[in-house]
């Protein structure tokens, strides 16, 4: 087949290298750029090389190889990480998650951070800035996925590069003086690798057990690299003329080109929730912290109250006055913070909360974080469509407040039939004495025995827990369900409820096995004990099914809340 055969295009300008390029066939990639090397160079319909085609339909290995020859054949073409083409083919990387690579090109082209694609205005910091999975939020993650992500430790290639070697370590304990110091320190310097190597055992294994594990470990170390690349990208910013008016607050913006970009990120960040990418934004460029977007005129604080991220509206209270120009800002609409607040979440964040009674008070809890936030005499603003926050909060969860009604009377409901049930077995159980009574006295038979005090006892408190949770959960169905009362009423005669009935599920089974050790200890211990065994699979079933909802209901309820005020660093 002649050369000129291979750079055929079909109907869509793909050439059979793109097409290579679009299923991840390397070992074809690699045999045309070897017959045809100007393959590499042949744009499709789109404009789009098969570097692009690569990047955009997720094949890494098409992709590394594609750029090793894009780079080897440099001297006769020239670069492609020099103009447009090189910024798309980056942000198309970054898109596809592959941040190793795209931090390897940061480093070889610093020109492509101070680029922007035409077509769709979007820089590489502002493609980071939009790909929220490059940052995994734990508040999606189970308590024990938020554990083993706290604990796992990535280095970065900056830690890498600054590590130290044996040699280093050695010629140190060589040139000490002390000969005590220097023992001491080889010491240290042989546990600490001891302890490494087992650390990494230990991590390898894990992985290999638990894949979910090394999910999040890859998780992990996307997101460090994403910040790592994020801060190159800003630093190499910082030499495009005109920003050192900005570094130094000077307002000279209209003449700064790299404003823009930052513009754009800091926004992507602030909606998507990437607080990190927020703070160095701000860091690097104080200015940008004044941003509004042009469509709705909302800044970074709006944006991320409206989508409802904490962890944005948490640099509230790590600022210093400046916050306070925030507090009675408006957007286009008239609407503060609070109105804002007032609008219902958006349904994926809603959704992280389990039940639409803790997902009533958790948008209370917005409100009210608010509500504490702006002036006094902005809390009864009335916007355009002359709606205060409140006005405003009635009308857009009144479908949810009705929907947390149903739940927490159907959860009632249920959870009463059952306290009933146990309070009628563990009175009638206080007169149905095990062993039976003397006829004269009236003594039970086996008071003298230490499981009939157990009995008596376990009786007694699951039957006050079981009448406890029963006038509980009637409280609730009486309930008048004002916007209120989910807040902190509600939740709260939910939990104290549960566990009540819990106890009285515990101490009731306790009373059963205390009865069966009275009467069949002599005949069958062996069977009382296997029914004091089968005793505690109702207790963990409760435990499975219910107790994640308890606890939801108390962390939400008593725990720290989701806003963290508790910080030194000031922006």
């Amino acid at each position: 087949m002649p050369l000129e055969a291979l750079a055929f295009k079909a109907s869509d300008g793909h050439t059979a290298l793109h097409n290579a390029a679009m299923v991840g066939n390397t070992v074809a990639a690699t045999a045309l750029v070897g017959k045809n090397p100007n393959l590499l160079y042949i744009k499709n319909k789109y404009n789009h090389l098969p570097v692009f085609i690569a990047a955009a339909y997720c094949q890494k290995k098409t992709l590394e190889y594609l750029i090793l020859q894009h780079e080897t054949n440099s001297s006769n073409h020239p670069s492609i990480f020099q103009d447009q083409i090189g910024i798309s083919v980056l942000n198309a990387i970054i898109s596809s998650e592959y941040v190793d690579i795209a931090l390897d090109l940061a480093h070889k082209y610093p020109n492509l951070a101070q680029m922007v694609y035409n077509k769709t205005g979007g820089s590489a910091l502002s493609v980071i800035a939009g790909t929220d999975a490059l940052f995994p939020r734990t508040d999606a993650f189970t308590w024990w996925q938020k554990f083993v992500y706290h604990c796992i430790r990535v280095k970065t290639n900056s830690e890498a590069e600054t590590g130290r070697t044996t040699h280093d370590v050695t010629h140190d304990i060589e040139s000490s003086n002390n000969h005590g110091a220097a023992h001491r320190m080889y010491l240290f310097h042989i546990i600490s690798r001891a302890w490494k190597k087992l650390e990494h055992v230990i991590w390898y294994v894990t992985e290999n057990l638990v894949p979910k594990v090394k999910e999040l470990r890859d998780k992990k170390s996307k997101r460090a690299q994403a910040l790592q690349l994020a801060k190159h990208l800003c630093d190499e910013m910082i030499n495009l003329p005109g920003n050192e008016a900005l570094c130094d607050q000077i307002i000279t913006l209209p003449q700064n080109k790299a404003l823009p970009i930052f513009e754009k990120s800091i926004r992507d960040a602030a909606v998507h929730g990437i607080s990190e990418l927020v703070e160095m934004i701000i860091d690097i460029y104080p200015l940008t912290i004044y941003f509004r977007e042009r469509e709705m005129r909302r800044d970074v604080f709006m944006l991320a109250a409206a989508n409802r991220f904490e962890n944005v509206i948490n640099l509230f209270y790590n600022m210093n006055d400046r916050k306070y120009i925030f507090r009675s800002c408006i957007d286009k609409h008239g609407n503060n913070l609070m109105h804002i607040c007032g609008k219902l979440a958006p349904s994926d964040r809603l959704n992280l909360v389990a039940g639409p009674a803790l997902q009533m008070q958790r948008e209370l809890q917005w409100f009210k974080e608010m509500e504490n936030f702006v002036p006094a005499s902005r809390r009864t603003w009335r916007n355009k469509e002359k709606q205060t926050p409140q006005m405003l909060f009635t009308k857009e969860h009144e479908k949810l407040k009705e929907a947390g009604e149903k739940w927490m009377k159907d959860t009632a409901n249920a959870c009463t039939i059952a306290a009933a049930l146990i309070a009628t077995v563990m009175f009638a159980a206080a007169f149905t004495v095990p062993g039976g009574i003397e006829e004269a006295s009236g003594k039970p038979l086996l008071s003298n025995k230490p499981s009939f005090i157990l009995f008596a006892v376990s009786d007694a408190i699951s039957l006050f827990t079981s009448v406890t949770s029963l006038l509980l959960f009637l409280s609730i169905l009486t309930s008048r369900y004002a916007e209120e009362d989910f807040l902190y009423v509600l939740p709260k005669r939910l939990s104290m409820g549960l566990v009540t009935l819990f106890v009285s599920i515990i101490f009731m089974l306790a009373a059963f096995s205390a009865t069966l050790y009275l009467v069949l200890q002599r005949d069958v211990a062996w069977f009382v004990v296997l029914l004091m065994a089968f005793a505690c699979l109702p207790i963990a079933s409760f435990v499975l099914l219910q107790f994640p909802l308890l606890v939801d209901v108390i962390y939400s309820t008593y725990g720290p809340g989701i806003f963290n005020k508790k910080t030194k660093r000031r922006l």
